[in-house]
């Protein structure tokens, strides 16, 4: 079986219900299949597809291509599935419209179109993905290219602000920061542009922040309105190693810890006010010693004149 025939029989059933003003089914395929050309590496790809991807999602895949582009868009798929393989056939029929999840996978770099087909044709992760894809483009297939199973999060949560913070975080960041990313979604608009802000200031030292945090109180929600008042009112502190508990009323409470700034003050201490106070209170000690000494012979002094003319004065009686 050659790499034409195998990629018809994906496909070719699927045209059988097509309204006659899209031209004949057959022909479409046929032109299709005349632009694909002889690629003999293609040959592989073409029998997969047609030995993993049932006729009833040939068929639905088919009439959708048809319905919303014609015979060019399914030129463009045909081509999509050789190089990459059937997963492009399943994800698009995995979404509810095909052109822009097409779009979007013609848009990414040759290398990350096979991740984001099986990505997209992945049960009902995938679905939440192709319609984030129909909604936001291709933003949302590089993410999960980036970050699988949490770079769709980002945009689903903060929307193209999602996509390109994801793009610059790296795994354990992305990680990290995937655990809240939803709540900060959530949060009034003015709060989360200027946590977003704070976060690409610093996405290394506010993620280990975040790190500690999950650790010492597991499940529970930093980013509530009283929550991230606090990071944005503090945010040096924050980055510079102090930490957030929750009380017994599960109210946040900003707590000192010897970060970066502890570290910094200790060290100013050690290195500058210690050895200054070590060499000056001697001599302050000695100061007042000398004072001391001078005021108790003043009062001896004084004492002593007003013995001897108490004496005096006795004498002369």
């Amino acid at each position: 079986m050659t790499a034409k025939t195998c990629i018809c029989c994906v496909l070719i059933a699927a045209t059988t219900a097509v309204p006659e003003s899209h031209g004949s089914p057959s022909s479409a395929i046929l032109k299709s299949l005349a632009r694909y050309g002889t690629k003999e590496s293609a040959s592989a790809s073409a029998e997969a597809i047609a030995k993993k991807v049932p006729t009833e999602m040939a068929e639905r895949v088919g009439m959708k291509i048809m319905k919303e582009g014609g015979e060019q868009s399914l030129d463009r798929v045909v081509l999509l599935s050789a190089e990459h393989g059937p997963e492009v056939v399943r994800a698009i029929d995995n979404a509810p419209s095909a052109a822009p999840i097409l779009r979007a996978l013609e848009e990414l770099p040759v290398e990350d179109v096979s991740k984001a087909a099986a990505r997209l044709a992945a049960g009902a992760q995938g679905k939440e993905i192709a319609a984030l894809t129909v909604r936001y483009g291709s933003s949302v297939l590089r993410a999960e290219a980036v970050h699988p199973g949490i770079g769709h999060k980002f945009v689903r949560a903060l929307g193209t602000d999602g996509a390109t913070m994801s793009h610059k975080l790296t795994p354990s960041q992305a990680i990290h920061l995937g655990r809240y990313v939803d709540d900060i979604g959530a949060l009034p608009s003015q709060q989360r542009s200027s946590l977003l802000a704070l976060i690409r200031s610093d996405a290394e030292r506010f993620c280990q922040f975040l790190a500690r945090f999950a650790e010492n109180n597991p499940g529970k929600s930093l980013f509530t309105v009283a929550g991230t008042t606090i990071i944005l009112a503090e945010p040096e502190r924050i980055l510079g190693g102090d930490e957030i508990v929750l009380d017994a009323s599960g109210n946040p409470i900003l707590l000192s810890k010897p970060g970066l700034a502890g570290r910094t003050t200790a060290a100013v201490s050690d290195g500058l006010i210690r050895p200054i106070i070590s060499i000056c209170l001697p001599i302050l000690a000695a100061f007042l010693g000398v004072y001391a000494f001078i005021k108790l012979l003043g009062v001896w002094r004084r004492e002593r004149r007003r013995n001897v003319g108490v004496l005096e004065g006795d004498v002369k009686k």
